[in-house]
């Protein structure tokens, strides 16, 4: 297992900056760790066994970059129960070996409450030499019931990623789902556009006007209907306001510029008309 060493002991040892070793490990040359104390100050430990290789000139490249690549290794751990249940464990293999090509495989048949299980006990022992960069699960309980949190802050320690293949799986679905919903929305034709309108001073006289005229005749339908409205049904009172415009003299309640407003407009102030009244009635149990 590595010897992690201050700085001052490395520069006792191989006479080296901290500054320089610093840069190495931010590099990726040593292995080092960063522990932040509660103050908030990081503090730098460094591999004195890796720190060695690297003063070494005559290290044989390739055993160098076979120790890197064993580092950074990806580790496949699969578990079931009990020997019932081997075709779960097949296809737990198949599905991680699919995803995660060129992987070495530990697999387990055991409760996961037994923390002596031999591939679990292989897996906690990689971890700690820091010989692999990451494990991969299909599910949390795979590796334990209850404790996952303990093997993950150690896995944490020791830099080593865990992956849960599942929890990756729902979020690559959510992503492709919220992808594929945002298109949806741009292709249909009733999704909700919003649209800028600058009138010009005449069409704004005109909505002006159209406003002034629907309101002016709600109001003077409401108060015409005050002694009837309740009595009459839907049908019977619509009977009887609709074309209220002309059967009075519009004249003598708007100002002369409702003759520039679109008969349909008027005759939506009926229909609102009629509607809320309808509500009225059904609120108030009429």
């Amino acid at each position: 297992m590595p010897k992690y060493v201050s700085s001052a002991k490395v520069r006792a040892v191989y006479d080296i900056n901290p500054e320089t070793l610093r840069g190495w490990a931010v590099k990726g040359v040593i292995n080092a760790r960063a522990i932040t104390n509660p103050s908030g100050r990081k503090t730098w430990m460094y591999d004195l066994e890796s720190i060695g290789r690297r003063m070494e000139p005559d290290v044989d490249e390739s055993s160098s970059s076979s120790c890197s690549t064993q580092q950074g290794a990806t580790v496949l751990y699969c578990r079931v129960s009990s020997n019932k249940q081997v075709s779960d464990l097949e296809r737990q293999q198949g599905l991680l070996s699919t995803a995660f090509p060129d992987s070495e495989v530990i697999t387990d048949i055991d409760s996961g409450l037994n923390y002596s299980k031999p591939g679990l006990t292989k897996l906690v022992e990689m971890v700690c030499q820091e010989q692999i960069g990451r494990v991969v699960v299909t599910f949390k309980d795979r590796l334990m019931r209850f404790g996952y949190e303990l093997f993950e802050k150690m896995c944490k320690e020791h830099t080593v990623k865990i992956v849960v293949y599942a929890d990756e799986q729902r979020e690559t679905e959510r992503r492709q789902k919220c992808l594929e919903d945002s298109g949806k929305n741009k292709e249909s034709p009733n999704s909700v556009i919003k649209i800028k309108v600058y009138p010009t001073k005449e069409e704004k006289t005109l909505l002006t006007k159209m406003f002034g005229t629907h309101r002016a005749i709600y109001n003077k339908l409401v108060e015409s209907s005050r002694g009837d409205c309740y009595k009459l049904n839907k049908k019977e009172l619509a009977e009887k306001y609709r074309g209220f415009s002309q059967k009075h003299s519009i004249a003598d309640y708007l100002p002369t510029f409702h003759s520039e407003v679109p008969e349909e407009t008027m005759d939506s102030t009926y229909r609102d008309f009629v509607k809320a009244t309808e509500s009225s009635k059904a609120l108030y149990k009429v």
